[in-house]
């Protein structure tokens, strides 16, 4: 779905901008991607094992998940992110 596409790529923009503010390494080959978080959707929290979700309503998205860094002071590559469920 292309609703749920561009909202990941705005979750990715926003990494990026975090990564920018923190002068944090952006990596062009190993970056998160639109396609990781898409991947995360419908499996466990990699913290507490509940199910990361997805919906849309009207337009509207909303989701649980967001890609947590392992090492805070290196940016979101892949190598260095989990997803997990956040209470909203």
């Amino acid at each position: 779905n292309n609703l749920i596409m561009n909202y990941f790529e705005k979750k990715i923009k926003g990494y990026k901008g975090q990564d920018r503010d923190a002068k944090r390494e952006i990596s062009k080959d190993n970056y998160i991607t639109a396609d990781w978080l898409m991947k995360a959707v419908n499996k466990p929290c990699s913290g507490c094992g509940c199910d990361v979700y997805i919906s849309c309503n009207t337009g509207n998205i909303n989701s649980n998940i967001t890609a947590d860094r392992i090492e805070n002071s290196i940016g979101h590559s892949l190598d260095n992110v989990v997803s997990v469920f956040i209470f909203q």
